[in-house]
């Protein structure tokens, strides 16, 4: 399946000469409420990632936000849809810039090692940066990890948004480093990529007490970028998978 950027067109000067100028107290009371979905997307994805998603209700949303009950129903309509917008919000890092940059080994040759290289290097570090960059909120590593776990609507919006493009294209790519390989196989070699990253999410507390510190540093985390590039082409068969470009 093709990965498509998405692009907004942006109206033209025609129609943006046409359209009315905002009325001071409607522009103030739409900023107010932009404010007030902002709130409710954090304290609503804080919550999910302490306590689940099946365990969260909008009434502790709404404390946690310092918002009412009626301000969920009034912005979002249910629970349900304050749910997909927080993913929706998770989502944006790979909607803006992990998959725009997996939208350019499209056309690439992938039968080329070089090229094999650098797509695998992408995905590991995509995969890292996303769950411990230490710019991003704590509570996002949780969230789209979650929503994959489940059956649900969210698990669709995860699955389109994201995971579909991103095992697609490694799909193809297996498809040209070693033609023939069967699925469950194909799915074997990307578990077995991302599943040292998830891993490092979920038993970080243990691996901290062993290594020491109270989180990753840069060294380790491009340590660990490295082995896991080197392990994965090694099992596409890529030569020299020891030289994988950073």
């Amino acid at each position: 399946m093709p990965i498509q950027r998405r692009t907004t067109k942006a109206p033209g000067p025609s129609a943006q000469a046409a359209r009315p100028a905002p009325q001071a107290g409607a522009a103030t009371s739409y900023a107010s409420g932009r404010k007030t979905c902002a709130r409710l997307v954090q304290a609503a994805g804080q919550l999910a990632a302490e306590i689940g998603f099946a365990n969260l209700t909008t009434r502790a949303v709404a404390k946690r936000a310092g918002e009412t009950i009626g301000s969920i129903h009034y912005h979002f309509r249910s629970k349900a849809k304050l749910m997909e917008a927080v993913l929706r919000h998770v989502l944006a890092w790979a909607q803006e810039e992990y998959l725009d940059t997996l939208a350019g080994f499209h056309d690439a040759d992938l039968g080329a090692p070089p090229v094999q290289a650098r797509l695998v290097r992408t995905m590991v570090r995509g995969h890292i940066q996303a769950l411990f960059d230490p710019k991003r909120p704590s509570w996002h590593k949780r969230i789209l990890y979650q929503a994959m776990q489940h059956d649900s609507a969210l698990f669709d919006v995860a699955w389109e948004e994201f995971a579909h493009q991103e095992t697609s294209l490694f799909f193809r790519l297996l498809d040209h480093a070693r033609p023939g390989t069967p699925l469950r196989r194909k799915v074997m070699t990307y578990t077995a990529m991302i599943g040292p990253i998830i891993f490092h999410l979920d038993y970080a507390m243990p691996i901290h007490q062993v290594i020491g510190g109270d989180g990753y540093d840069q060294d380790y985390l491009h340590e660990l970028e490295d082995m896991i590039v080197d392990q994965t082409l090694r099992a596409l068969g890529a030569p020299n998978a020891g030289d994988a470009p950073a």
